[in-house]
Order: C-alpha cells, then structure tokens, then sequence
C-alpha cells in the first residue's frame, strides 16, 4: 500500500508542479505579456470582436486606425478612425471650430482605457467649458489623430491623404519619440523602409484545437502573446512589421543613435508644417515627453517592468544613446520652428511625477489630465494674445 501511495505521488506530482506554474503564469500574463502580442491574441479568441482590429492595413497611409474598432466592449474609434467618443464629419458647420491632435501613442492615449479619458478628449470638454475669448461665439472640437507607433512619416501622409478633408483650424503635432527607431537602426532609408514593412502573414487565425488549448492553459496564452507580438498591426493576413532594439547589437544602435541623418525627420516636419499652413491652419508643435530609464527604475518599477518587457531587455543599455537620439530630434523639431515662427510647447524634464506613467512615456488617466491641462493653458495663451 504504501509503495502503492509512493508510486501514485510520484506520478502525479510533474502534474501538480505544472498546475500550479500554469495558475501563476495566469497571474502574470496580465503583467509580462507583450501588449500588441496580447491585444492580437485576445482579438482571435473573442468572438465578438475578432472581425475588427484596432488598425487597417491601407496603401497610401500604410495602416489606419480601424472606423468604429471597440476593445473589451469599449468603442474606441468613431466612424471616420478618430479616437473619439463622438463623431466629426468632413462637412464643416459655420461656428465650429476644429482643433486635431496628431501624433503617436501619446496622442492617442495609450495607458487609459476609454477615448474620453485620453488627453485629446479631455481638452476637447475644458476648452468647450471655458473658451478662449477669440472663439467665445464657436463650437469647439478636438480630433484625436493619434496614431499608436506612428512617425512623422506616417503623420505628413496622414494630414495629406486624410485630415486635409476636414477643413482643421488648428493643429497640435505632438510627436518626437517614434522617429527614434528608424534613427537607431542600420542601412538608413530616408522613406523608413529599413524600419517598418508590410508583410504577409499567417496568423490572422487559429485553427480549433489551437484556440481550445490556448483557452484552457496560461502558460500558451503567454507563449502566443510573444510570438504574435512580432507581427504587430494585424489586419486580413496583412501585418507592419515594426523592427524593434532588442532585434540588433547594442553597439551598433548606439552608434546609428548618434550618426545617422535627422533629415528624414526634418524633411517630414517641414512638409507637413508647410501642408498645414497651405490648408489654413495653424500648426502647434509640441515635443514627445518622457522620463529618464534611471528615474522611472527608481520611482515607477511597475512601469519601469512593463516598459522593458515591452521594448526588450537591451533597452537599459541604450538609454543613453536613446536620450541623445531624441535630443538630436527635439533641435530639429526647434530650429524648424524657430525659422518658421511656429510655437513650440515642451513640458519641462521631471515636471511629470513618474507615478503617473504606466511605462515609457504613456500616461495613466491623472497623467493624460495633467496633459490636457498644460495644452489648455498654452492655447489659451497662444489664441487669447
């Protein structure tokens, strides 16, 4: 009997070990998951929501924010792919006027669940609640163009083959930091080619066995999560693959940080201030914002944990030449404007506590409220001169 017990627990317990691990990695999956790798995987095994992703593969804009896309029961994009809770028609009426944000992530509010809660929308309700004196008698809109990975390659071709057609008074580009990947990577193409492509892929699917073994083991979830995260923006078996840091050498990224050409990104800013202005608007510029690596390790673990677990584990060794990267960007962004006597917003280093970070440089929805605050007061400024 007893040798009956021994042999019983013996067998059973790689089981047991292996349910126990498999319940644990439940409780990380929500925490170590790659996000894009998650949202795709998560699309696939819902039903309901498996028909739309959050981007359109398009041949002129390269991807699009999907019309009328809804995450976890959330609509967050309205009819025309603008993350906002209401609609905006290209048709202008005569006392409106339209105000469009355009950028990447940042813009788009990544880090809160709902488009009402994203910065964007939250100028949009404090500029209708308090006016600025020039536009006392208007309606004021504000269009969140925000485009998650977007560069200032994807925002010029944007403003010309989209926002162009809804007649906008103002635009705030905020936008600096995607324009660090193709700056970090080798064989350099002005179009950012090198960096970003679009292929065809496979996994827009899952066969039924699949999707029944990854329903019922965590530790699958996870392991589709990474792999699905390399396919980034999945729409009809069509992906943009995004090159990411952990994909090439330290040294050689640090090197390209510092010496390849910033022209591409001045040759888009300059396009798209000089197409915006051609449309009559005004164009706003206001610099990518983010915290060191060294602060958000020391004050926001949790967001320091997701941050590399998003971007990949040589990120600490690049932060340096990252930080430099994006200070080569920021003097063009400023020059440009200078020149051309454009204004130019910044949020002052360290002015946002880190605890209002969710990872990098995306805000929880204090931080997108502490955003949406410091661009009222600068329009305020700006408009009521």
């Amino acid at each position: 009997m007893r040798k009956f017990f021994s042999r019983t627990i013996i067998i059973c317990l790689p089981f047991a070990v292996l349910l126990i691990g498999d319940l644990l990695i439940g409780f990380l999956y929500e925490y170590v998951s790659p996000e894009w790798g998650k949202r795709h995987l998560e699309m696939l095994l819902s039903p309901s929501e498996k028909s739309i992703t959050q981007t359109t593969i398009n041949p002129y804009l390269a991807y699009s924010n999907t019309p009328h896309f809804t995450y976890q029961g959330i609509k967050q994009h309205n009819a025309n792919g603008y993350r906002n809770s209401y609609d905006t028609f290209k048709k202008k009426s005569g006392d409106e006027y339209r105000i469009l944000c355009v950028g990447g992530s940042t813009t788009y509010g990544q880090g809160v669940a709902a488009p009402i809660n994203a910065w964007p929308e939250i100028l949009h309700n404090k500029l209708n609640e308090n006016k600025p004196k020039k536009l006392s008698g208007k309606k004021i809109v504000v269009m969140n163009g925000g485009l998650c990975w977007g560069s200032s390659a994807e925002l010029l071709t944007h403003y010309l083959f989209k926002h162009l057609n809804y007649k906008i008074d103002l635009v705030i580009v905020h936008t600096g930091g995607n324009d660090t990947g193709p700056l970090s990577l080798n064989n350099f193409s002005m179009d950012y080619s090198h960096w970003r492509n679009i292929e065809a892929s496979g996994t827009s699917t899952l066969r039924p066995f699949e999707k029944g073994l990854i329903e019922h083991s965590n530790s699958l979830k996870l392991f589709y999560s990474i792999w699905f995260n390399q396919f980034g923006y999945q729409s009809q078996n069509l992906a943009i693959s995004t090159k990411m840091w952990n994909q090439s050498p330290i040294k050689e990224i640090s090197r390209n940080l510092r010496t390849n050409p910033v022209s591409a990104y001045e040759n888009n800013l300059n396009n798209l201030f000089t197409v915006i202005k051609k449309s009559k608007a005004i164009p706003i510029f206001f610099q990518f914002y983010g915290p060191s690596y060294d602060r958000l390790k020391e004050f926001n673990r949790t967001a320091y944990s997701k941050t590399i677990n998003l971007l990949g584990d040589n990120l600490p060794l690049i932060g340096d030449a990252l930080a430099k990267g994006k200070q080569r960007l920021r003097k063009v962004a400023k020059d440009i404007c200078d020149s051309n006597k454009i204004e130019f917003w910044e949020i002052e280093s360290n002015e946002i506590p880190e605890r209002l970070f969710v990872d990098q440089c995306h805000l929880n929805r204090e931080g997108q409220a502490f955003k949406a605050r410091f661009a009222y007061t600068k329009i305020i400024e700006f408009l009521d001169l």
